[in-house]
């Protein structure tokens, strides 16, 4: 089966109204997701993700707290919503860099 996720992506979640620009470094080993995520917050480490049935759930642990993203691969997009910290949630959508 090809590995259509593991890589880095650029992505963008929808923060009240705010394009927030983020890039998501995943590698897949089976079903389990690590990987990492830099922003200009800094950066959060992948503590806990999974990728099954096209379907992505990870949770980054960042350092003013976690942010659990979802996600559907949708035409080679992932998109889905982020839940951050429970204070701030939203939809994100995110796409493959170009090797």
């Amino acid at each position: 089966m090809k590995d259509e996720l593991s890589g880095d992506w650029d992505a963008a979640a929808d923060a009240q109204g705010q394009a927030f620009p983020f890039t998501l470094t995943l590698r897949v080993e089976g079903d389990k997701v690590t990987g990492s995520s830099s922003s200009q917050l800094g950066n959060s480490t992948i503590s806990s993700g999974s990728w099954k049935d096209g379907k992505l759930a990870v949770i980054l642990e960042g350092g003013n707290g976690q942010i659990a993203l979802i996600a559907t691969m949708i035409d080679g997009k992932l998109v889905g919503d982020y839940d951050y910290s429970g204070q701030l949630q939203g939809k994100w959508v995110a796409a493959k860099k170009k090797p």
